[in-house]
């Protein structure tokens, strides 16, 4: 077996839903399948089968003798890592020898939105919206959580299934290559991104987050008119008319396409020359004229007696199966879990990427448990974050039958078994308890141990009562210390 080098994601990488496993190979977990889905310069894409699941990702295989700087890719990796949202496409793990670093995705086959406007020259304006809605909403996430893409284009986002006729279709925001963490007030300086995308101010290496609405704006050109606003033959021509300050909406108008006047203004907005004019990817979502009509389907959303149901037995559930929920629902099916994510859609009013904890008060209000929705959302907020985010919101809405199969719990147990003992120790669920119950302290270091068996007793056993908190944690000899 080739040496393995550290872990990149592990301690250092507190954000990260899931863990790299160091001293194992891909191959342990996942078939490879032969056939390459992509090659670029230093890496190729592979499609993966997990051998307990049967769930299909993709693998980002890097030849890191080709790389030439593994730092910045390591923080790219950890950045991804650490995104949870509807609209990001997830990284779920990596592994690491002396030869490649194997980074396994979340798998979108339906092509990226470029093709789609390739194949029908422009987009319907109802499709349109939607697509850009799913994206205003990845970015808002995003500056929220001070991250910049820096590359925002049609062949970056991704449709997460192949398009079928009157089904919604799910986009993935992907690649972050170009992607930073940035401070409010200090200018970001490195000049990156594709040219027909990029910003003005971006070539002046003096620039803000805001370079990603202007890129979003000329993807929304794209979308909509079948063509973007400016092109060139060169970087030089295609700035120069970027510069120009020449409104979006003549440009459309010059070459005879109709849009809808809401979506021209949007557009002159977005691609304003001055950044400080722009609006945030926030202000969009929750004022564009144009977007106001486009709203998330609600058929397949969950009812308020639905959801407090489910809110109140994850408020008392036990911190360790809490764990074991956020690992879990990374690897089950992605289908499994349509209704829990069109109903965080519909929720996360803010466009944040997180559910407002008065948001979730109103509908538990609305439902058979409203006289307990203080003491719910109470339960729910120990760690004083006023709000939920996704991933807890699928751990407490997934359903028993949908992640209690054999495999699945396998996976999960694989993964916190990040030293392949055959037992969980406390040590290897302080980073995964830190997200789903940020109540608690960290698991103290002693001789607490879960094997799988008990690990699968935890997760099948019922969560009705505060009881059950301590009842399992003394059950395995795990000792958590509670914050007043």
């Amino acid at each position: 077996m080739p040496r393995t080098t550290p872990a990149i994601l592990g301690d250092d990488c507190p954000d990260c839903i899931l863990v790299n496993v160091p001293g194992r190979r891909v191959q342990e977990a996942f078939k490879v399948k032969k056939k390459t889905l992509g090659k670029g310069g230093f890496s190729t894409v592979k499609r993966l089968i997990n051998r307990r699941t049967g769930a299909v990702c993709v693998m980002k295989e890097v030849n890191k003798s080709s790389v030439n700087d593994m730092q910045l890719l390591r923080e790219e990796v950890k950045l991804q890592a650490s995104m949870d949202h509807p609209h990001i496409a997830r990284l779920f793990e990596t592994f690491e020898d002396q030869y490649h670093l194997d980074i396994v995705m979340e798998l979108c086959e339906g092509g990226d939105v470029l093709h789609l406007i390739e194949k029908s020259g422009c987009l319907p304006q109802g499709q349109a919206q939607d697509i850009f809605r799913q994206l205003m909403c990845a970015l808002s996430y995003m500056h929220h959580s001070h991250v910049v893409h820096r590359d925002i284009k049609p062949e970056n986002l991704v449709l997460k299934e192949r398009q079928t006729a009157g089904e919604r279709l799910t986009i993935k925001l992907i690649d972050f290559g170009f992607a930073r963490k940035f401070e409010d007030g200090v200018r970001l300086k490195s000049i990156c991104g594709t040219p027909l995308y990029v910003a003005p101010e971006v070539f002046s290496a003096s620039y803000s987050e805001k370079c990603d609405i202007w890129s979003s704006g000329v993807t929304l050109h794209y979308m909509i008119v079948g063509r973007p606003p400016f092109e060139g033959e060169d970087v030089d021509v295609i700035l120069r008319k970027a510069r120009k300050g020449v409104h979006l909406s003549d440009t459309v108008s010059r070459l005879g396409e109709s849009i809808p006047p809401a979506a021209s203004q949007l557009l002159v907005e977005m691609c304003e020359l001055s950044e400080y004019k722009r609006p945030s990817a926030h202000m969009i979502l929750l004022q564009s004229s144009w977007l106001q009509g486009e709203v998330v389907s609600g058929e397949a959303t969950e009812t308020s007696d639905e959801i407090a149901s489910n809110l109140r037995r994850y408020s008392v559930m036990n911190p360790l199966k809490k764990a074991a929920l956020n690992t879990l629902v990374h690897v089950i099916d992605d289908s499994d879990l349509q209704r829990p994510r069109e109903t965080f859609e519909s929720l996360d009013t803010r466009g944040e990427g997180s559910i407002p904890l008065d948001t979730l008060r109103k509908a538990i209000s609305e439902s058979a448990l409203g006289q307990d929705a203080d003491s719910i959302c109470s339960s729910l907020d120990a760690g004083g974050v006023n709000q939920m985010d996704y991933s807890n919101w699928l751990s407490a809405n997934v359903k028993p039958q949908q992640y209690l199969k054999q495999g699945y719990i396998w996976e999960a147990f694989r993964i916190l078994d990040k030293d392949s003992s055959g037992k969980i120790s406390a040590p290897e669920l302080q980073q995964v308890l830190a997200r789903a119950a940020p109540q608690l302290d960290e698991a103290e270091n002693g001789d607490g141990e879960m094997d799988f068996e008990e690990f699968q007793d935890m997760l099948r056993a019922s969560s009705s009562s505060h009881d059950d908190t301590a009842r399992m944690a003394s059950r395995r000899s795990f000792r958590l210390k509670t914050i007043p």
